[in-house]
């Protein structure tokens, strides 16, 4: 399963897609597989997994997700190491936005691609790694 090939105005939330798949991924090269289906929407993703380096890594990716999808708080460095690619910025703050104002997650998507808003939430993350 991969991002949107195209988004419209009328585009449905990929997020559900998004988590069935972090889901999915059986190991680390599965997940870094998935993330890469999502350049667009979940580029930091993409540069947080880059952090799962050792299975003790992977572990505690699996563990944590594995707690949130309960429900439970994996807990404030579970968050700060892989947050990312449970909430992608870009994919956040467009779902925020159609859930703010009411609109279609395309439209909202649309917007801020529009106004520049997407813009730096990649290179400030990349910067950091």
């Amino acid at each position: 399963m991969s991002e949107p090939k195209r988004i419209n105005y009328v585009t449905d939330d990929p997020a559900a897609a998004y988590n069935a798949g972090l889901d999915r991924a059986a190991n680390r090269e599965a997940l870094r597989s998935f993330l890469n289906e999502w350049p667009t929407l979940a580029p930091d993703a993409r540069v947080a997994a880059r952090r799962i380096k050792t299975p003790e890594d992977w572990a505690a990716w699996r563990r944590g997700l594995e707690m949130e999808r309960r429900g439970e708080f994996a807990g404030e460095e579970w968050a700060r190491r892989f947050g990312e690619i449970t909430m992608p910025a870009r994919m956040l703050r467009a779902s925020m936005l159609a859930d703010q104002f009411h609109v279609p997650w395309g439209l909202a998507w649309l917007r801020l691609k529009d106004i520049g808003q997407l813009d730096g939430l990649v290179a400030d993350n990349e910067a950091a790694e």
